[in-house]
């Protein structure tokens, strides 16, 4: 079994329900579909066209050989109507379907190249497959995908929220940093998954928090904190700042805060008020 993204595209016709029947075709020929990135819409590039593409990339387990999933991917294009005209490599067309990774796998034939030579160039592939796997590495390149896209552009893609399937309510919060670009760079490491402490996302989980994200904005940070409808936060916080290590947490983060380095969690952080919403 092997884990293989493709990138999808089309500019005739309905865009968008074509990318749809060729998912649906790959599920059928090619094998399970895991994840599906939302419509990217691009120009079209290497030839000039008014019509715009849709895209896609989606990850998928096949048991097929990157040669038979090759002749799969290409099936699937012809059966919904993709003509290839003869000595013109990029034009108009209802579908396409690219395999872009296949696992690990580095390949060149006389009609295949995995991973594919041009999806690093590309942001109609990059910014789907970092939203399909942020932690993707290339498997020839041997870096993240990330890197491969810009700062702007990583913002612009958004941040997947989670479903909790109960009724919740956020709180936000705000706290200034010292203005040194060293510390702030080392608060945002320190931050990192496999760099906050143990202890620390145990007892935020203890108290009954359902998540909580940090962001950055220059000097300033903006917290959410995602909680069961029914929570109280003075308890919750009473309670988490007397959990193992919370408060020598607090006092480590001093450093690199605008605070006092004695603050509890709730001194330091400052709630902010919601001023606007889509009202019903």
């Amino acid at each position: 079994m092997a884990l293989v993204y493709l990138g999808l595209g089309s500019n005739l016709g309905n865009k968008e329900s074509n990318i749809k029947t060729a998912i649906e075709n790959i599920k059928i020929r090619i094998g399970e579909v895991l994840n599906v990135s939302s419509f990217f819409y691009s120009e079209p590039v290497g030839f000039e066209s008014e019509n715009n593409f849709v895209n896609v990339v989606l990850s998928a387990f096949t048991q097929l050989t990157p040669q038979r999933l090759l002749e799969e991917t290409q099936r699937i294009e012809r059966e919904m109507g993709r003509v290839k005209p003869d000595n013109v490599r990029y034009a108009d067309r209802i579908i396409d379907v690219d395999i872009l990774v296949f696992d690990d796998l580095v390949l060149k034939t006389s009609n295949l190249t995995i991973p594919h030579s041009e999806m690093t160039k590309r942001d109609f592939v990059l910014i789907p497959l970092y939203e399909v796997n942020p932690n993707f590495i290339h498997p020839k390149e041997n870096k993240p995908i990330k890197d491969f896209i810009s700062k702007e552009d990583l913002l612009k893609i958004g941040y997947a929220t989670k479903d909790f399937k109960v009724k919740t309510k956020r709180y936000c919060q705000t706290l200034d940093l010292k203005d040194d670009p060293k510390l702030i760079e080392l608060y945002k490491k320190r931050h990192a998954k496999g760099e906050v402490w143990q202890e620390i996302l145990d007892g935020i989980r203890q108290v009954g928090i359902l998540d909580m994200e940090i962001y950055l904005l220059g000097t300033k940070l903006f917290m959410i904190v995602e909680t069961p409808h029914q929570f109280n936060w003075d308890n919750a916080f009473e309670k988490l700042s007397k959990l193992p290590r919370q408060q020598e947490w607090e006092e480590y983060m001093s450093i690199f805060q605008q605070s006092n380095p004695h603050a509890t969690a709730t001194e330091k952080w400052t709630l902010m008020e919601r001023i606007f919403h889509l009202y019903d």
